[in-house]
């Protein structure tokens, strides 16, 4: 199809398609030139156009017999188009020789913008991504654009950012095939970030993920585990900025509460004190907000500063 925008192809307006051949015309109004050109020659292409009358002259004729020319070019709103468009059809519309149109009144529907017509538009996208199979290909080409998209460092924020607001994967249960996959990807030589350590956000996102997840209750891990948990632990205790922490922390003074009444049972001089007496470990955890309890008791520090 050819096109004459004249130097108005970012503007919108009124348009006409007419048939060099016969002179019929189709008329309309559009944002944007440019885009409705476009728009009007992929469906056309395709064999999809609203209108049947010009689909078959164009099939008929073929693509270089039709022109897209500007009539008027409209700054103001979608109704003032639409005014002026149906002002052009009245010309052209009693003689049907001469006009593709099927309608005289052109449609100027408004749309309404609230949270019902979101919630059934999100409601009808996954309705129609439900139970479709995607071919090798695609899957191929998203696993591509992912790993490209996650090297960027704006991308990995705002998802980090989109996670620790919601809480990801709450009330899912992985299958079984799934988890021996996770493991295999987890341990060893298979995992690059094996041995490394975590960065904040990922840790944040770590716990915002299992607050409020107690299936761990009652579990133990197994030797394996607890082997990799002292290895880790000893070789944090060889850095002597988080031995001079956590030293700091077990010299301050603690308050033991009681979580019913909230009233003082004790003033402790140590952290350390208090553990060893009621046998028990924690209270620095409890003092920084990671638990509610321990012991049974809630427990803060005495200088809030520290």
């Amino acid at each position: 199809m050819k096109k004459e925008f004249k130097g108005q192809s970012k503007k919108g307006g009124v348009y006409q398609i007419r048939n060099l051949i016969n002179g019929k015309v189709y008329i309309g109004s559009a944002k944007c030139f440019q885009v409705r050109a476009s728009q009007h020659t992929s469906s056309l292409k395709e064999n999809k156009h609203q209108n049947k009358h010009l689909q078959a002259s164009f099939n008929k004729w073929g693509e270089d017999a039709f022109l897209f020319e500007v009539l008027e070019v409209i700054d103001g709103d979608k109704l003032q188009r639409t005014t002026r468009e149906q002002q052009y059809l009245e010309k052209w519309y009693e003689n049907w020789e001469q006009c593709y149109n099927f309608q005289r009144n052109p449609i100027c529907k408004q749309p309404k913008i609230g949270k019902n017509v979101e919630q059934m538009r999100r409601k009808r996208i996954s309705l129609a991504n439900k139970n479709k199979k995607r071919s090798t290909e695609y899957s191929k080409k998203l696993s591509e654009r992912m790993k490209t998209q996650w090297k960027n460092e704006k991308y990995k924020r705002k998802i980090c950012e989109f996670l620790t607001k919601n809480k990801p994967a709450k009330g899912y249960k992985h299958t079984q095939e799934h988890k021996q996959k996770m493991s295999q990807l987890m341990t060893g030589e298979n995992n690059p970030n094996y041995g490394k350590s975590l960065t904040k956000q990922q840790r944040l996102i770590i716990s915002n993920a299992n607050k409020g997840n107690k299936n761990w209750l009652g579990k133990k891990h197994s030797d394996e585990t607890v082997k990799q948990i002292s290895k880790t632990i000893s070789n944090l205790w060889k850095n002597p900025e988080y031995k001079n922490k956590i030293i700091k922390r077990k010299q301050l003074s603690v308050r033991q509460i009681d979580p019913k009444t909230n009233k003082t049972i004790k003033i402790w001089g140590s952290i350390k004190e208090a553990e060893t007496k009621l046998k028990i470990n924690g209270i620095s955890g409890v003092c920084r907000g990671k638990h509610k309890t321990c012991g049974n008791f809630v427990w803060k520090y005495t200088d809030i500063n520290q």
